[in-house]
């Protein structure tokens, strides 16, 4: 059968017609809202933290700072430097060192800081090595037990600083009369109340080089003592000699 459409028709499909409807906006998700709090949370956290970090290192720095420029204790008065007496210590303990016989002297600490003050004078200490180009003022020991502390007290912007080594009696041998000896090696030191660790104990040592120079003849005599005892505020010297007692 013939199917004819009448003229002035369109010809239509049937089916589904898209139909338009509303843009649907998009929705306010919460995991949108939460990492936007999280994200914030997180950077202030990170500012706070910093913050903290910054203010710690500098109050660490700045107790050092006033730690290192605070005096220590039981530091000794300075007093006048009296020649004479300096001179008769030195050759005494000279003449004890070189002696065939047994000898024994007990040096005081205040007759000790009295030969370090005439041989230590500023003019004499270099400032080449001295931390921060301060100025020397002195040099002194504080003896203690076991151990004695050799100070150099400096002037750093008008303030005083004192930079320490701690050095302990060690004994040996010497190696072509095979006498005993002691050396003092140095265990420590620090500056102010601040103590140092070990591994930086050599910085304290180069700095305090030229200083030490000057007393090369006192601690060549100190060496050949057979024995070095540091008791609070004696340092008690011993000489064995080449001969025993009563020969």
């Amino acid at each position: 059968m013939r199917l004819e459409r009448p003229e002035g028709t369109q010809a239509t499909i049937s089916g589904n017609t898209p139909v338009m409807g509303r843009a649907v906006p998009p929705k306010k998700g919460f995991s949108l809202a939460l990492g936007t709090l999280l994200g914030g949370l997180r950077g202030n956290f990170l500012r706070l933290l910093r913050t903290i970090l910054t203010t710690a290192i500098l109050a660490a720095v700045l107790a050092a700072l006033i730690q290192m420029s605070r005096k220590p204790d039981g530091i000794p008065a300075a007093e006048p430097a009296n020649e004479a007496q300096a001179t008769k210590l030195f050759q005494g303990i000279k003449a004890f060192a070189e002696t065939v016989y047994p000898r024994a002297l007990d040096v005081s600490q205040a007759q000790a800081n009295n030969y370090l003050a005439a041989r230590i004078v500023p003019d004499a200490a270099a400032e080449g090595g001295s931390v921060l180009s301060a100025r020397f003022e002195r040099a002194f020991v504080v003896i203690g037990q076991g151990e004695l502390q050799f100070f150099v007290q400096q002037k750093l912007f008008g303030w005083p600083v004192f930079i320490y080594l701690i050095a302990k009696p060690e004994p040996g041998q010497d190696e072509v009369s095979g006498a005993a000896t002691t050396t003092l090696r140095v265990t420590g030191g620090g500056i102010g109340r601040i103590r140092f660790e070990s591994r930086l104990v050599p910085i304290l040592e180069k700095n305090l080089a030229s200083v030490m120079a000057l007393t090369a003849d006192a601690t060549g005599i100190l060496q050949r003592a057979s024995s070095v005892t540091f008791t609070p505020g004696v340092a008690k010297l011993s000489w064995s000699g080449s001969k025993a007692p009563g020969r």
